[in-house]
């Protein structure tokens, strides 16, 4: 809810029976002063005159019922809005809460279908343990629930596009890369195209500046606008800010609170997210920030060497 009003009218929703009934109390003390000033107006502009005084009451009357209906109404309509708005959240944590589920089944029936393939082919500690692709998989449910739940319109100038990324460090050359991604083109993210042979190339980012921070934990970083000057949004290619306007930055930590990557959402309209939701967007990220972090543990598990000697086989270095 982007208006001035809407953070009252929430206030005032969550207040209990005792403060409602001072405020409404206040608000009908503040309507009789009006009337009594409204009145004393009437007298001092009639005089003696009874005709001037009836009118002049009759226009202060309704001035006062139309303020006070115009106020009640826009008071109902912006409470019936927050109450459809916390509808939605609810209704898209629990639609993020559903893909978990539908991931863990995806990920147990893979195992049972595809494991004895997958030993012919000397891969079957990817298919028991981790793969890529579980958080290619992962990044894609991110991309259909924004797509879903917000990107949908009956007007095509009014969708939105929204793009997910999920950025971590290279296990090739411990630059940060971009190995999972999902958008409504199914194409390459364009500065994963300007990153060939170039390992800094995300150096300027917002998720670079999540890796840079070593003195406390990682928090959700917000860009409302990107062309706005105070987030020093840098872009990676020409016209990127034309594309990308508004930004969710969400750090992936380990159980040891260690980075292990950043998901990223980004879309086309400029204010969508808003620090004044940082709560709502940090609890449906971390659903899945959860997700890529344990799959992202145990495939840094599976690429280091010593563990693949124990386990006889070769390190692994999907990206």
């Amino acid at each position: 809810m982007n208006t001035s009003v809407s953070p009252l009218v929430r206030w005032y929703r969550e207040r209990g029976p005792w403060a409602k009934s001072v405020v409404n109390g206040a608000s009908a003390f503040v309507v009789l002063y009006f009337g009594a000033i409204v009145e004393n107006q009437v007298q001092i502009l009639s005089g003696d005159s009874l005709w001037p005084t009836n009118i002049y009451h009759a226009v202060g009357i309704l001035a006062v019922v139309v303020l006070v209906t115009m106020g009640s109404y826009a008071v109902r309509a912006y409470s019936m809005a927050i109450e459809r708005e916390e509808l939605r959240r609810k209704e898209t944590l629990s639609y993020a809460a559903s893909l978990s589920e539908q991931f863990s089944i995806q990920v147990a029936d893979e195992t049972v279908t595809k494991l004895q393939a997958e030993i012919e082919k000397d891969r079957a500690l990817e298919t028991l343990v981790t793969n890529p692709a579980r958080i290619s998989a992962i990044v894609d449910d991110v991309y259909r629930l924004f797509e879903a739940t917000y990107g949908e319109s009956d007007k095509l100038e009014n969708r939105i596009d929204f793009e997910a990324t999920f950025i971590t460090r290279s296990y090739i050359d411990r630059g940060l890369t971009i190995p999972a991604y999902a958008n409504r083109n199914r194409r390459v993210p364009r500065s994963m195209r300007q990153r060939e042979g170039d390992p800094r190339r995300f150096d300027g980012t917002v998720a670079a500046q999540l890796y840079r921070e070593t003195n406390t934990t990682p928090r959700l970083q917000i860009v409302s606008a990107t062309d706005d000057p105070k987030y020093n949004y840098v872009e990676m290619y020409p016209g990127q800010k034309e594309r990308v306007k508004s930004s969710l930055v969400h750090p992936v930590l380990s159980p040891q609170n260690v980075l292990v990557g950043v998901l990223v959402v980004h879309c086309n309209r400029a204010l969508f997210f808003q620090e004044e939701d940082r709560r709502y967007w940090t609890e449906l990220l971390e659903l899945f920030a959860k997700r890529l972090a344990l799959e992202k543990v145990k495939l840094d598990a599976l690429c280091q060497a010593e563990v693949a000697d124990a386990l006889r086989t070769e390190p692994l270095k999907p990206f």
